[in-house]
């Protein structure tokens, strides 16, 4: 499913550009003596603007249109401030203004409710162990200081987190660990070889949903290592930013797309499996039993959810 989502992903940026925010640097010029700086690129964020040599102030220019395309989105032009004080005119010649920013349609991030479970003390290291597991998915780019990292996948528990303070039967939906407060609801762990997801918590008492993952539920005795899958390989400073170090306990937010874009992802990768499930014949199943058609994978809202991400650009 994972590389369903990616594929799904890729598809609509070609189709319209990409959502995330990438820091890049671009180099440009005005076609004309203007007040005006049409930009053949989506702004959301400027960080540095050198026009003919001079590094602009923010009182220099205004980003328009205000407030963006839409919330949380970008701008594609400049307007030189009428208080302006380091600039008259853009640039004309070649490569004579440089803007560095970030480039992208959408620019929002969610605060996790997770931190960083264990220091990233160097800058190239790939592991992430975060505070709570149940935040964070394959498939996430998350933002650490001023680091993106992308969430590759699920890698090795974090070993012994709790015990059970009671023997586990194969049946039981309800556990006793020596410390309800060391999981979190919607976590998954795992005792000896099974592995569990967390739904519920109340004190020490932990309701589960046994044999996660098609693992076998199986007894466990008392005292047997509670194991919590908290770690995560990652890609370091993607997306244009720097890797950096980190410290334990540093809070973690996640880069967000709009809520119809990422509807619209997942429909499609769904679609896709399907498609793949059937070797791409495009039919499963059998006359006996019925069968089920997966010909068609873009849904047929895709043109009206991207055209309203299409920016019209200035000849």
């Amino acid at each position: 499913m994972f590389e369903k989502l990616l594929a799904a992903s890729q598809l609509l940026t070609m189709r319209v550009g990409h959502f995330l925010p990438v820091l890049e640097t671009r180099t440009l010029n005005a076609p004309k003596t203007s007040t005006k700086l049409f930009l053949p690129f989506s702004l959301l964020s400027l960080t540095s603007i050198v026009n003919d040599g001079t590094t602009l102030s923010g009182s220099d220019y205004l980003l328009k249109p205000d407030g963006g395309h839409w919330a949380n989105g970008p701008y594609t032009y400049l307007e030189i401030d009428p208080d302006a004080t380091n600039l008259s005119a853009w640039d004309t010649d070649a490569d004579g203004i440089v803007i560095t920013g970030r480039l992208g349609l959408f620019n929002a991030t969610l605060a996790l409710g997770a931190t960083l479970g264990a220091a990233l003390s160097d800058t190239t290291g790939t592991t992430l162990q975060v505070s709570n597991g149940a935040k964070v998915s394959p498939g996430a780019v998350l933002l650490v200081d001023s680091e993106w990292l992308f969430v590759r996948e699920t890698t090795t528990p974090v070993t012994a987190v709790t015990t059970l303070g009671a023997a586990l039967d194969a049946n039981a939906e309800t556990c006793t660990v020596a410390s309800g407060a060391a999981l979190n609801v919607g976590e998954i762990i795992r005792f000896d070889f099974e592995q569990a997801k967390v739904i519920d918590i109340n004190s020490n008492s932990v309701y589960l949903q046994r044999g996660w993952n098609k693992t076998t539920k199986t007894s466990h005795l008392i005292n047997a290592n509670v194991d919590v899958y908290r770690k995560f390989t990652i890609d370091r400073g993607v997306n244009g930013s720097t890797a950096a170090t980190h410290t334990q306990g540093t809070a973690i937010s996640r880069q967000q797309i709009p809520a119809d874009v990422n509807e619209l992802t997942r429909k499609i990768a769904v679609r896709m499996l399907k498609d793949a499930a059937t070797g791409y014949a495009g039919r499963t199943g059998d006359e006996a039993t019925g069968t089920a058609m997966y010909t068609y994978i873009l849904p047929h809202e895709l043109d009206e959810v991207m055209n309203q991400y299409r920016i019209a650009r200035a000849a």
